[in-house]
């Protein structure tokens, strides 16, 4: 897995929060930013499944059917 380095700015508010809820601010932040990742990657694969399956289905009930399939799946992988 490549891994990169990145600068984030995070407000007063809740660094305190952090620090009152967490013994490892560094750890904490690390796993928020991991979490935003994949909410972003489920963002986009359900997007993108919700694209390919209506240019597939011409049903659009059909479709939606299917995009929230994908959509729970997507949220099983993510979850796991």
């Amino acid at each position: 897995m490549a891994t990169r380095q990145v600068s984030v700015t995070i407000d007063e508010e809740l660094l305190d929060f952090v620090d009152r809820h967490s013994n490892n601010r560094s750890a904490a932040i690390a796993a928020a930013l991991r979490l935003w990742q994949d909410h972003l990657w489920q963002q986009q694969m359900e997007a993108e499944f919700a694209r390919l399956a209506a240019l597939h289905s011409p049903d659009e009930e059909a479709a939606a059917q299917e995009a929230s399939q994908i959509s729970q799946w997507s949220q099983a992988v993510t979850d796991a």
